[in-house]
């Protein structure tokens, strides 16, 4: 029986329509009377789930995918040409898989906020190096930290092979260091240049030029794996790369230290008010418009500092700020967003994923480019 569509909705209607196209991908039917009448209840309820979903759990990790791409380099440029061919069409099968996963998904809250991290850690398949580790990167990186603390998160983020090959980081070196000496400018700055432009502080957070170049000193050394068995494939703290001696940065000397100069910068930076903020802002513009209010960016950063600097602290911020359920709606979906609403109120389920990804490719949004 065909239901007239009704002047007005009640307002527990209204909530659960909420919840479902604000925070997920939109309903597949029935879901609505599912929700209820709580739907902050529902989504909350999502974030005990284990966010890697069992379809991404027998996919290669960054160590294997990084092997067999040093293994090919090794044999020669004929080798390394079959090598990309065939890289190329794993990490489009991958992404489809991924989307596919985002699309059958009993907890769409979660899947939206791996979407909102990874977007916010971009890595790109567009650079040839990176496109085979991007889907393992959010395997890896993202989907295990979404419900931990942001430091842990930034550290396993800035650490994987995908953003350190991606920013460059690889081939850092101190300008002082063992292997650095009277080399060219062998200090690249992509990396501490957008932890504290994008990452963590934000622009007008009051860092300078020096703060990014201290924070590169820290970070060289910071590299992948490729000749130590033990390493290959992985992260690797090389010390003769490494910038010896005390650094200035955001007001504080750090002594000499190694990788543990490195990593009390990530801390230090996760820790920060000015990085709970700017994460709170860009959470708010990711979920509900593009220009928030200031009062629901601060009901986001209150959720991260009540959770301890946690990940989760911020969403469960967000579910809780009153202005996220104003049933204005105030954002265009992206077309990714867009074919994932349709399907689902479609009640469209998919096992590959590939026709997700070629709609999606067709609108404009080729998958896990910058």
């Amino acid at each position: 029986m065909v239901r007239e569509y009704p002047e007005a909705f009640e307002a527990h209607e209204v909530g659960a329509a909420i919840a479902a196209t604000r925070f997920g991908y939109g309903a597949r039917p029935q879901e609505l009377l599912q929700i209820g009448d709580q739907p902050r209840e529902w989504l909350l309820g999502q974030m005990i789930s284990d966010p890697i979903p069992e379809a991404l759990k027998s996919l290669p990790d960054s160590k294997d995918l990084l092997s067999d791409m040093l293994a090919a380099r090794q044999k020669g440029r004929s080798s390394m040409r079959v090598y990309r061919q065939e890289a190329r069409k794993r990490a489009l099968t991958e992404a489809a898989t991924h989307l596919a996963v985002s699309l059958n998904s009993p907890t769409p809250f979660v899947e939206r906020l791996v979407r909102f991290w990874t977007n916010h850690f971009t890595v790109s398949m567009v650079k040839p190096a990176v496109m085979p580790l991007v889907t393992a990167f959010e395997r890896e990186a993202i989907r295990p930290n979404i419900f931990n603390s942001f430091y842990t998160m930034l550290h396993a983020v800035v650490s994987h092979p995908a953003m350190l090959i991606y920013l460059d980081n690889v081939n850092s070196l101190g300008p002082n260091s063992v292997a650095g000496r009277g080399r060219k400018n062998p200090l690249n700055d992509r990396l501490a240049r957008q932890l504290l432009e994008h990452f963590t502080l934000g622009e007008g957070s009051g860092y300078t030029q020096l703060d990014v170049r201290a924070l590169a000193h820290m970070l060289t050394g910071w590299t992948v794996g490729v000749n130590n068995p033990a390493t290959r494939g992985e992260f690797a703290f090389r010390d003769s790369w490494h910038e010896g001696n005390f650094k200035e940065f955001l007001r504080r000397t750090i002594p000499s230290a190694g990788v543990l100069e490195g990593e009390a910068a990530l801390d230090h930076l996760a820790r920060s008010a000015a990085t709970g903020k700017n994460l709170s802002h860009k959470m708010a513009q990711a979920f509900v418009v593009d220009d928030p209010d200031p009062g629901l960016a601060s009901e986001i950063f209150a959720g991260f500092v009540v959770g301890g600097g946690r990940a989760d602290g911020m969403a469960r911020g967000l579910v809780e700020a009153s202005e996220a359920w104003a049933p204005e709606q105030r954002k265009v979906k992206s077309p990714t967003d867009l074919v994932l609403s349709v399907l689902r109120s479609l009640d469209v389920r998919s096992r590959s994923g590939r026709r997700v990804l070629n709609a999606v490719r067709f609108l404009g949004q080729p998958p896990y480019q910058a």
